[in-house]
């Protein structure tokens, strides 16, 4: 499998920051969010209210211990600035 880059901001060529070649080099394009949407994408927990028991449990454990898994999974880890921030509306 050969993964192909392209040109995201029209210049006609492609720059180093579009370059996903590699699984690395799509993680960091991802990161710097250079990656366009919908190929790269946020997801979100929806709740009726303020998350509570085994539901607050659960997302509190994917924005702590199960971060650790998400590469092997296919999604690429939050910044701690943002699990810091969505940690807090859980609490």
């Amino acid at each position: 499998m050969y993964v192909v880059s392209f040109d995201v901001n029209n210049n006609g060529i492609v720059d180093p920051t579009e370059d996903i070649s590699t699984k690395e080099k799509t993680i960091a394009a991802i990161k710097a969010k250079t990656f366009p949407h919908p190929l790269a994408r946020v997801e979100f927990f929806v709740t009726k209210g303020k998350p509570s028991g085994v539901t607050a449990d659960f997302i509190r454990w994917v924005l702590a211990d199960g971060q650790k898994y998400v590469d092997s999974v296919g999604y690429v880890e939050l910044p701690k600035e943002t699990l810091d921030t969505e940690l807090k509306k859980v609490e």
